[in-house]
């Protein structure tokens, strides 16, 4: 994505960052039951929670991709940055301290004294690129 955005190829690196979670949905449409259950029928506890976590941390990383890229298409602006260039490795970061944020009763982001990397209090702006794009 990051090579395609290089290139200028805002369009084609929207699209790629669109397709991910089709291909993560495959593959997690592969896992079938049995394999979080065992012999009894019983749903295995940690298989769950390793499959529910790890769905979780692909949307925050998909999630953060496509906050990028329209970020570089100018559609969304974030705020906090000391060098803008950084955003799509601090995306993820601010998205997880949200994820953990929202988790009622851990304080998990309170206890480890962990600040937000990105100010997600945002809005809309027109895209500056897709000024060729039919409205």
């Amino acid at each position: 994505m990051e090579k395609l955005l290089g290139w200028g190829l805002i369009w084609p690196a929207l699209a790629f960052t669109l397709a991910a979670p089709g291909a993560w949905a495959w593959l997690f449409g592969l896992l079938t039951k049995e394999w979080i259950r065992n012999p009894d029928g019983k749903v295995l506890p940690l298989p769950a929670a390793g499959v529910l976590l790890g769905g979780a941390a692909v949307c925050v990383y998909i999630f953060a991709a496509v906050s990028y890229v329209l970020a570089r298409m100018g559609v969304v602006q974030y705020t906090g940055l000391e060098r803008p260039e950084d955003l799509l490795y601090k995306l993820p970061d601010a998205y997880f301290w949200y994820f953990f944020d929202l988790l009622p009763g851990l304080n998990i982001s309170t206890a480890l004294e962990w600040k937000s990397p990105v100010d997600l209090q945002g809005g809309y702006r027109e895209c500056s690129s897709c000024s060729s794009a039919p409205r």
